[in-house]
């Protein structure tokens, strides 16, 4: 009967032990779960950043040749100012010249 009783005392201990192996098994599952959901969040974001990074270089980019464009564009119109300048000059002194004689 001793016998009896130790056997039925180590199988409740078993189950029980079982039961909280299991319940561990379930919440390390759980865990895992939410850290490759977490993961895969931070994924998202990390790809979100790139391609704000990505756009905003494109951008920079954009706008230094902008900036050449102009720069081009205000050199190109000072040599033509200068060279209206000389011109103007030229025809000044030539209605001068023509006066004077």
């Amino acid at each position: 009967n001793e016998a009896e009783e130790a056997r039925e005392q180590l199988r409740v201990a078993s189950t029980e032990e079982a039961a909280k192996l299991a319940l561990q098994v379930s919440e390390a599952a759980t865990r895992a779960d939410q850290y490759e959901q977490e993961a895969k969040s931070a994924r998202v974001e990390l790809q979100k950043l790139e391609e704000g990074r990505k756009q905003i270089e494109q951008e920079k980019l954009q706008a230094l040749q902008d900036m050449e464009e102009h720069r081009k564009r205000a050199d190109s119109l000072e040599q033509e100012k200068a060279e209206q300048a000389e011109k103007l000059e030229t025809q000044l002194r030539q209605v001068a010249a023509d006066r004077d004689s």
